[in-house]
């Protein structure tokens, strides 16, 4: 398996996963102190945007954007708090659309591109490949958390 089916398998299967985990989860209950399932929402859309952005930028050779200058807590909030007006339907559509335009965009990039080095939108360095997975990662992340630290969440 190639490099690029392998960085797509792993976006489709960890969405799939938080999809199906989440799909237990009201709407109107707490999953991290002051988020629900609108701000986690909000959250993945926000880190998906900033990684289309990096990835674009990275494929047209420009200087990278960082994004998140005062680190993750800050950007986090940001981008929450840009969409805590938004409807929770605009939030989930926003989230789908983020991933789908990611997987689109990864299915353009050659094969030899994956290993360009880049600055992410966070500002650490590493490969355009290690990039995308991070977005797969970080779902991971949050899966493993709700499924660890909050079991009443889900009921079970």
């Amino acid at each position: 398996m190639s490099q690029k089916a392998e960085i797509i398998a792993k976006l489709k299967e960890t969405r799939q996963e938080i999809k199906e985990l989440l799909s237990d989860i009201p709407p109107e209950k707490e999953i991290y102190p002051e988020w629900g399932l609108k701000e986690l929402l909000a959250h993945f859309a926000g880190w998906d945007d900033a990684t289309l952005t990096g990835v674009r930028g990275c494929l047209a050779g420009q200087n990278p954007i960082i994004i998140a200058p005062r680190g993750a807590d800050d950007y986090n909030a940001r981008t929450v708090s840009e969409r805590e007006t938004l409807p929770i339907g605009h939030i989930i559509k926003e989230w789908e659309l983020n991933r789908e335009l990611l997987l689109d965009l990864v299915k353009q990039i050659p094969e030899e591109k994956f290993d360009t080095q880049t600055i992410y939108p966070w500002g650490e360095e590493g490969t355009l490949a290690n990039l995308v997975l991070g977005m797969a990662g970080h779902e991971l992340f949050h899966i493993g958390e709700i499924k660890e630290l909050k079991p009443g969440l889900l009921g079970k």
